[in-house]
């Protein structure tokens, strides 16, 4: 290679610039290559544990605090669980086909588009026909902007915390990436209301328990482009 590069070199107008130190050379190979293997495997199945952990954990508060706050009985609480348990599911879907895997590798673009839009939809129809026949739910509840409020606090703080948990992984759609998210906050909100605020009021169901949903998958697509690009 240097000897067919020698002609090219001498005719130059100008002295070949020097080579790097080897040090150099070899800190330029590990930045390049620290990437490429195991650590970013590792480096995921942390982020997406982390991501797990903050939406059960969105759950888990509202809940306990209904229940010493508001005497909940423990019979229709359970009854309650069965609900986030299954959403709980379909949160780990999202993360696993939408997130975990590396860019490139992750669930075709229009997979992951029809996963940010089919999941709010399918949870809005949970609430609006599954729910109010559940036996935990009630007439009685906050009213619709209180809990309009605390949906968009808890839903907006996962969120956040789960676009910094992915922030900087996805250079090839980060606006789609970012809307997953914002559906895994949005999630967690909703999943929390439907715990905590039992009430039978389709406009309050859909409106303050299932349109914030829509809201943040909008919110988290918007802050992709600057959180999760490179």
């Amino acid at each position: 290679m240097r000897e067919s590069r020698a002609p090219l070199e001498q005719e130059l107008p100008f002295a070949p610039p020097p080579a790097p130190p080897a040090a150099v050379t070899a800190r330029i190979r590990q930045t390049v290559a620290e990437d490429l293997r195991p650590r970013s495997v590792a480096e995921a199945r942390r982020r997406a544990w982390a991501t797990a952990a903050l939406f059960l954990l969105a759950i888990a508060l509202p809940t306990a605090l209904s229940r010493w706050t508001l005497h909940v009985e423990s019979a229709p609480l359970a009854s309650a669980l069965y609900g986030v348990i299954g959403w709980s599911v379909v949160m780990g879907g999202v993360l696993l086909v939408g997130l975990v895997r590396p860019p490139g590798r992750r669930g075709s673009r229009a997979a992951r588009l029809l996963l940010a839009l089919l999941v709010p939809a399918l949870f809005l129809a949970w609430l609006l026909v599954v729910s109010p026949y559940s036996p935990y739910t009630s007439a009685a509840g906050p009213r619709a902007l209180e809990c309009f409020q605390g949906a968009s606090v808890l839903g907006g703080l996962t969120t956040l915390g789960t676009l910094w948990l992915w922030r900087k992984t996805d250079p090839l759609s980060p606006r789609l990436s970012g809307a997953l998210a914002g559906l895994i906050g949005g999630l967690a909100s909703g999943t929390a209301m439907g715990v905590v605020c039992p009430t039978t009021d389709l406009f309050h169901v859909s409106v303050a328990h299932g349109l914030v949903l829509i809201a943040f998958v909008l919110a988290g697509a918007l802050l992709g482009k600057k959180v999760i690009a490179p």
